[in-house]
C-alpha cells in the first residue's frame, strides 16, 4: 500500500501510524441451525433444521433438469454448513428438493444464473454430478476466488480478501447493491464494490481534490492514475489517503463500464493494523476485471 496521504493537521504520532499502515425459509436450505450472518471460509451458517445423518455427496432425490447452454462456470466449494446444502429444482425453497451437497464438496457452478427469490435467498444453477443436470442452490453456501456467491456481481471477478480472516456481509437484495465485506474483530476494516448510472469518475476526482484543499492535505501531482482494468472503458487509482478525521486509510479504484461508474475500495481503521489483511486487500483492488457483455446485463434495469 503506497504512503497514505495526510492533512497538516494531523498530529505527528497518527500521521506515523498512517505511514506504518502504508509500509425458502431460513430453516430450510442447511444441515444446522444458527442465527449467524458471518461468512467465512468454515463452519458457519444462517440457518438450518438438523440433520439425523449425512448424506452422501450429491445425493439425488429427483431428476434434475438441463444445465444452462453457453454460460461460464465457476468451480465453488460448499461453506457455511456442518454436513450438507439442499439442491433444488427451482430457486426456491418451495421447489422439490433433488439431492444435497456434502460439506466441503467441489460444485461446479454458473454465476451468471445468480438471482434473488424476494424473501430468502439467493440462487445459482449448480451442475448435480452423475445427472448431467443442474438444480439452483442456496448461493450463501457457495464460495469461489471472488468470495461468497450471493456477494457477487456476474461478470464482474475479482480476489476477494476472505483468505486473513472472517468476513461478515451487508445483506442485498438487487444486483445493483453495493457488496460489502467487514472484517471481524476488527473496528472498521472492509472492502466494498458499489455500482452506479451514469460516467462519474472525473466528479469523484474533482470531489476529491476539493477535499484535498479543504482540509489541507499534502498531495503529489500524481495523486491518481489512468490504469487497465481488463473488461473497463476507463479506470483510475488513487494514491492511499487518509481520511479527514485522520483516522482512517483509503484506496479506491474508480471503473466506467458504458454507462455506469464502479467504485471499488478498502478501507482499514489506524487501530487495526495488527489484523487488517493489507495484502488481501491490495490484491482485491490489484484483481479487478469485467466481462463487460456479462456485466452490463446483470446491472442495467
Amino acid at each position: 500500500m503506497a504512503s497514505p496521504l495526510k492533512r497538516r493537521a494531523i498530529a505527528p504520532s497518527l500521521a506515523l501510524a498512517l505511514i506504518l499502515t502504508a509500509c425458502g425459509s431460513s430453516s430450510s436450505e442447511t444441515s444446522i441451525a444458527t442465527t449467524s450472518t458471518t461468512v467465512a471460509q468454515t463452519t458457519t451458517s444462517t440457518s438450518g433444521p438438523v440433520a439425523t445423518t449425512t448424506p452422501e455427496t450429491s445425493t439425488t432425490l429427483a431428476p434434475a433438469e438441463a444445465c444452462p447452454d453457453g454460460l461460464v462456470t465457476t468451480q465453488a466449494v460448499v461453506i457455511g454448513v456442518q454436513d450438507w446444502v439442499r439442491i433444488r429444482l427451482a430457486s426456491t425453497t418451495a421447489s422439490d428438493e433433488i439431492g444435497r451437497f456434502d460439506a466441503g464438496s467441489a460444485v461446479t457452478a454458473y454465476p451468471e444464473t445468480l438471482s434473488y427469490d424476494g424473501s430468502d435467498y439467493w440462487w445459482v444453477r449448480a451442475q448435480v454430478p452423475g445427472t448431467g443436470g443442474c438444480g439452483s442452490v442456496a448461493a450463501q453456501f457457495l464460495t469461489d476466488g471472488s468470495g461468497r456467491l450471493d456477494q457477487q456481481i456476474p461478470g464482474l471477478t475479482f480476489e476477494a480478501p476472505t483468505a486473513s480472516g472472517t468476513w461478515t456481509y451487508a445483506d442485498r437484495t438487487s444486483l445493483r447493491d453495493p457488496i460489502e465485506g467487514s472484517l471481524d474483530g476488527a473496528f472498521f476494516t472492509n472492502y466494498s464494490v458499489t455500482v452506479t448510472e451514469g460516467r462519474h469518475i472525473d466528479q469523484l476526482l474533482a470531489d476529491q481534490l476539493s477535499e484535498f484543499q479543504e482540509f489541507e492535505y499534502e498531495y503529489p501531482a500524481d495523486w491518481n492514475s489512468e490504469i487497465t482494468v481488463p473488461g473497463a472503458d476507463r479506470a483510475v487509482r488513487l494514491i492511499t489517503v487518509a481520511s479527514p478525521s485522520g483516522d482512517l486509510v483509503i484506496n479506491r479504484v474508480l471503473i466506467e463500464i458504458a454507462a455506469t461508474t464502479v467504485e471499488a475500495s478498502t478501507t482499514v481503521y489506524i487501530e487495526d493494523q495488527d489484523r487488517a489483511p493489507i495484502d488481501d486487500l491490495d490484491a482485491f483492488l490489484d484483481s479487478l476485471a469485467f466481462d463487460k457483455e456479462s456485466f452490463l446485463q446483470a446491472v442495467i434495469q
